[in-house]
């Protein structure tokens, strides 16, 4: 009875047997545990068990292919998504965060007003402290008589005023413009530091989404290498397929985020 048994079906271990050499050893790799060479007894001259605890149950014998029949073709791979190289653009330049408060400072428009106005602020202290410019009238014209007997011809004169202040008003007049400039100078610190908050806070949360993007990446990688191997161990037969798919679900999610996580970078540079 066994012998008819062993006719009308043929054994997993000796289906192991056709199989590569590759293939064996991937499998326990893929598996986790080692795989006995499979060998025909010599006293019995049966093919030797798999050494794994628990032993293998081999598939029923509606799920053999028949004697000469095609090979089952392999289990497609999962769909490639566009990575973020392709997808969001790949990063072309780096800066310190020396160099993009640099560029900031220099770009700034509000920054540059206020840097004006300060300018300007000084440039009005100058002015206060000098002493009010003179005045010089020339006066040139005809000269006609209103009556009989009056001057007749041209006359031209010239005249020189020198204003002068009073007491204490250039010095008033030049701490008014002191204070204009040191408001000024205040007002172009506070501007500079807005700026400077503003850049760093965008820069450490673009190296922050960086991170976020890397820890995304080695997670895809690693489900990527875990669903190759499940996939290995469908194709031996050695796991249901669902499996497969369960695999297959976990690397989209991971490559959703991984694509998710480099958009996020890209609005962060934006």
């Amino acid at each position: 009875m066994q012998k008819s048994i062993n006719k009308g079906r043929v054994p997993w271990a000796v289906r192991m047997r056709g199989r590569s050499a590759a293939a064996a050893v991937l499998g326990a790799l893929a598996s986790g545990s080692g795989w006995a060479q499979p060998a025909a007894s010599a006293a019995t001259g049966q093919p030797s068990a798999i050494s794994q605890a628990p032993p293998v149950v081999p598939p029923p014998s509606s799920a053999l292919p028949p004697a000469g029949a095609a090979p089952a073709p392999p289990v497609a791979p999962i769909p490639q998504l566009p990575g973020p190289a392709t997808a969001f653009g790949a990063l072309t330049m780096q800066i310190t965060l020396a160099d993009a408060l640099g560029l900031a400072e220099r770009n700034n428009a509000l920054l540059q007003a206020a840097a004006a106005r300060q300018d300007g602020a000084v440039a009005a202290g100058v002015t206060a402290r000098q002493l009010p410019n003179p005045e010089v009238e020339v006066h040139a014209g005809p000269i006609r008589p209103r009556g009989l007997g009056g001057p007749d011809g041209n006359a031209w004169g010239v005249a020189l005023a020198q204003p002068l202040d009073h007491a204490g008003v250039r010095e008033a007049r030049a701490r008014i413009s002191d204070s204009a400039a040191d408001a000024a100078e205040a007002n172009v610190r506070a501007v500079r530091r807005a700026l400077y908050a503003r850049v760093k806070l965008g820069f450490f949360q673009v190296l922050q989404r960086q991170e976020q993007l890397r820890l995304a990446e080695e997670e895809l990688g690693a489900l990527q290498q875990i669903r190759d191997r499940v996939n290995l161990r469908v194709q031996l037969g050695e796991a249901p397929r669902l499996d497969l798919i369960r695999a297959d679900t976990e690397v989209l999610n991971a490559r959703r985020n991984r694509d998710s996580a480099a958009l996020r970078v890209e609005q962060a540079r934006g």
